[in-house]
């Protein structure tokens, strides 16, 4: 199957399912092969994926924001849509979350020097 091909399909599973048609739910879908595309079970799994993230960014039942909480979690090996450690990640600090942000991002150590520089520029201390 190819490109266009496979897009028509999720647009019209998300259709179907009054899901919007944006980039985000097709990187979720982007997890399926061609194949499960017509897996019923695969597909309703993604669709559960989907609403349960849409739920996150409209209710977040989290301390941080669903972007960053996705951060955090690849960060530790998972999907971004894995919820599995979402109470841990909640007890981390303000300060813990911007290093690993930072570190996820490729800013290796860079969260005390962020923090500086936004006191410096701004004169508002974070800490």
């Amino acid at each position: 199957m190819n490109g266009t091909e496979r897009f028509k399909i999720v647009m019209d599973i998300l259709d179907k399912n009054d899901l919007v048609n944006n980039t985000r739910n097709h990187e979720i879908f982007d997890k399926l092969k061609d194949e499960d595309l017509s897996n019923e079970a695969k597909v309703a799994a993604v669709i559960e994926t989907i609403n349960g993230v849409n739920e996150r960014f409209e209710n977040n039942p989290n301390r941080y924001q669903e972007n960053i909480m996705q951060k955090l979690r690849q960060r530790r090996g998972l999907e971004p849509y894995d919820t599995s450690i979402d109470s841990d990640l909640n007890t981390y600090t303000p300060g813990e979350v911007l290093d690993d942000v930072c570190n996820w991002e490729g800013l290796i150590n860079y969260g005390s020097a962020i923090k500086n520089w936004i006191k410096d520029i701004y004169g508002i201390d974070i800490e």
